[in-house]
């Protein structure tokens, strides 16, 4: 098996998990609004939904790590180079946002926002050192 090939069994496994727990994320969900609030079974099912969604990053985190190891060394580099810009646009963008939003300019925004514009920083970058 070849370099290529390896790569995409790696992440062809990691785009298929995410989408399996994001998908029993939302199955769950649904089968709980189906149950009266404070009921039993209501409380069951949240349980549920919050055990998932605890355990999606730290899915992630291992998915990420095993793709890494996978990788050779020209990959590796550019992998930690998209988690830099990742981590950089984050941090930009929680010391600009949140020290305005102390101050009452702008409204609020969930805490998963950082988490997902690094995410999607850290895809942007991986697409863009592909192309060159």
């Amino acid at each position: 098996m070849n370099r290529d090939q390896r790569l995409k069994k790696v992440f062809q496994s990691m785009t298929l998990t995410g989408v399996l727990i994001s998908l029993l994320t939302v199955l769950t969900s649904m089968v709980q609004d189906q149950f009266p609030p404070n009921s039993e079974a209501s409380d069951f099912w949240h349980g549920v939904v919050v055990g998932i969604r605890t355990a999606f990053p730290f899915a992630f985190l291992f998915l990420v790590v095993r793709a890494y190891f996978t990788m050779d060394e020209y990959g590796r580099l550019q992998m930690v180079k998209a988690a830099a810009v990742g981590f950089l646009v984050t941090m930009v963008f929680s010391m600009g946002y949140y020290p305005l939003q102390e101050a009452g300019k702008i409204p609020a925004l969930p805490v998963y926002t950082q988490w997902l514009l690094g995410l999607i920083a850290f895809m942007v970058s991986m697409g863009v050192q592909s192309r060159s």
